[in-house]
């Protein structure tokens, strides 16, 4: 109870989000130190690559909590800065070696989506309206959507479909926004080999999960049938208990 009440503490998670806004604000400066070409470095610095993984994941992870927990904060940062540093680290997916930070940011922008959290609105609001987005947010999430396919890791089958479900979810945002709703119209209309391996990914997916829906009904009829049976369910009852 009283470390519930620390770590919920009004006080206490407005200086969190003055800590999020400093560290983000250092990354991305590090960044940019060779200049940057939109949301996309010149040359990435050395000096980025050397940085521990912490330094990105904590401060996503800290976003996570309190937009779960407590969303109305959000209104006491920079939500402009903090936009800011979430885009560009998105649009930079390909400088990360471990994709699973990258799914953390897009964790952060999903728990900002209005549907989702009404109280977080401002700060979807300056993602979306930040001037560069409309080049470079959609097209990144398409790739990303396509690069958790294969992540390096044993459970990287299941994680994808989370990950998946979050970028679906912000797109579904993005569709309600004019400027960007015109950015998504476009790229379908190029129909370029990253959209053709967007859509090839979404139709996999759709397949698996529908596959997986059916036989999930298949299993529940099954379960049905035998517990309308008293005897037959009985039966299964007593193995149960005999195998425990």
């Amino acid at each position: 109870m009283l470390s519930e009440a620390t770590f919920f503490d009004p006080n206490l998670l407005r200086s969190v989000l003055t800590f999020v806004n400093v560290q983000l604000s250092f990354i991305i400066k590090i960044l940019s130190l060779n200049g940057m070409n939109g949301l996309t470095p010149v040359k990435v610095p050395e000096l980025f690559k050397t940085l521990p993984e912490f330094f990105v994941e904590d401060v996503m992870d800290l976003l996570i909590f309190i937009l779960s927990e407590t969303p109305e904060l959000i209104v006491h940062c920079s939500c402009d800065s903090l936009a800011h540093g979430l885009l560009t680290l998105v649009c930079n997916a390909d400088q990360f070696k471990n994709p699973y930070l990258v799914a953390k940011v897009v964790e952060v922008i999903f728990y900002t989506c209005p549907q989702l959290r009404p109280a977080a609105h401002s700060l979807h609001m300056a993602i979306l309206n930040h001037p560069l987005a409309p080049a470079n947010f959609f097209r990144s999430l398409v790739k990303f959507y396509s690069d958790v396919e294969s992540m390096g890791s044993s459970t990287e089958f299941f994680d994808k479909f989370t990950i998946r479900f979050h970028i679906q979810a912000v797109f579904k945002s993005m569709w309600q926004n004019a400027q960007h709703k015109l950015v998504i119209i476009d790229f379908c209309n190029e129909a370029d080999s990253n959209f053709i391996r967007f859509v090839n990914m979404l139709i996999n997916d759709t397949t698996f999960l529908l596959d997986e829906s059916l036989e999930g009904l298949k299993r529940l009829n099954e379960a049905q049938r035998i517990m309308d049976d008293v005897t037959q369910w009985n039966m299964v009852q007593e193995v149960r208990v005999t195998s425990v």
